[in-house]
């Protein structure tokens, strides 16, 4: 069974997922490079989307607890983070660049 917690933040309407309790991304805001540090031991990949829907740096079947991101390349903005595991287990984190 896999067991997923989604919440709402109605500020700014955006749709947080979280099938992955303790996942943190710092720091946030960020210039350019951050880390996404998971709570478990997992293969699992990384997508990055603008706020447009497109992706903009993908990394594939990462199992580094601590995983560096770089993001410098593209315009300050908020971004979204896609944390998919194998197992099927989705995280979705919003990311602020400055």
């Amino acid at each position: 069974m896999i067991k997923s917690n989604i919440a709402t933040n109605n500020t700014e309407g955006i749709l947080d997922v979280d099938a992955f309790v303790g996942l943190q991304l710092s720091p946030n805001p960020t210039t350019g490079l951050f880390q996404v540090m998971m709570p478990e031991s997992t293969v699992a990949d990384y997508v990055v989307y603008d706020m447009n829907g497109k992706m903009v740096l993908r990394q594939e079947k990462v199992s580094d607890p601590v995983t560096t991101l770089d993001i410098s390349q593209y315009l300050a903005g908020t971004y979204l983070l896609r944390v998919t595991a194998a197992d099927g287990r989705i995280a979705m984190r919003r990311i602020v660049k400055k």
